[in-house]
């Protein structure tokens, strides 16, 4: 594993004053110890589906396909005042056709930035008050991997993609920046279940005997069932008991060396990134804005000033 390079700009996780709380943990730790485990414990691999198809089969949320309407078109350039002004007064009249007190409208980069300076101009704070702007999350995605990569990509990520052949040597900056979308999903999805055993192999090293056994046989039983959302709910809680333990594990290895907490950082970050993935395709508005209240702060971090207000 490479080893954590000098660099003073660290990011949110690890820089924190002394007058601030710890900051919380990202979201979705449980879905994934859990994953992991269950493919960590079966010798054939193959029996778990990759993690797309694993949130699909496991998750009751998945939105069926829906049809798409498009709405009347404006025959103006799309950054002007007028037109934005436009756009949002037609959105506060589909609001009250569907008799929404809010109504949520996504845009894409060039007019959110617009978007939000009428807002905040508005001097009767209708728009405020009822429209609630948000960036495509598949630009959100892009933007985030864009942070990942810039982060990580000289501390080792870019040398174990092209040494690994996750990533070609002509793809690997458009990989690392984000613009290739679903070549550095793919290739993060790899690096962090790799890792992840890693971790795990560490942490079950330091359990008993019969802790270990039953790890073992409850990730085996889950890996069996996992399609019977009854019994893999069951089994995720009793689970979370070991989660608690794992996280104990991860804090003092990251308090003790430096470069585990660096590559423990990718860990988090890439682990934000899934679950933010899974939130936006099970329809689940919570942990969406859980994952985007995680991010956040590394917009600001790494000067994605857009993204970050």
């Amino acid at each position: 594993m490479a080893s954590a390079p000098h660099n003073r700009k660290q990011g949110p996780s690890q820089v924190r004053p002394a007058s601030l709380p710890e900051a919380k943990p990202p979201p979705g730790q449980l879905s994934e110890f859990t994953y992991v485990n269950m493919k960590n414990a079966v010798q054939d691999a193959t029996i778990i589906p990759p993690w797309t198809d694993f949130q699909k089969e496991t998750s009751s949320n998945v939105q069926p396909m829906t049809r798409i309407h498009y709405l009347p078109l404006i025959l103006a350039p799309a950054t002007e005042a007028d037109t934005i002004a436009t756009i949002l007064h037609r959105t506060l009249q589909i609001a009250d056709q569907l008799k929404l007190d809010r109504i949520v409208a996504v845009f894409d980069l060039a007019i959110y930035a617009k978007i939000q300076e009428q807002r905040w101009s508005d001097r009767h704070k209708v728009y405020l008050d009822r429209i609630i702007p948000r960036l495509g999350e598949f630009h959100t995605t892009m933007s985030y991997l864009g942070v990942i990569g810039k982060r990580f990509g000289d501390g080792g990520l870019a040398a174990i993609w092209t040494e690994a052949d996750l990533v070609a040597p002509g793809s690997l900056n458009a990989t690392l920046s984000g613009k290739q979308y679903n070549r550095a999903m793919r290739s993060h999805k790899v690096l962090f279940e790799a890792l992840y055993r890693l971790q795990l192999q560490g942490f079950i090293s330091t359990l008993s005997e019969d802790e270990q056994s039953q790890l073992l046989s409850l990730s085996e039983l889950l890996s069996a069932n996992y399609r019977d959302s009854d019994q893999y709910e069951q089994g995720s809680q009793t689970m979370s008991q070991y989660l608690a333990r794992f996280q104990h594990h991860k804090s003092q290895q990251s308090d003790s060396n430096p470069t585990y907490r660096y590559w423990n950082s990718y860990m988090e970050m890439v682990q934000t990134l899934l679950t933010f993935t899974r939130a936006s395709r099970t329809n689940n508005w919570d942990l969406h804005l859980e994952c985007v209240d995680w991010m956040i702060p590394w917009y600001f971090a790494y000067d994605r000033s857009h993204y970050s207000r």
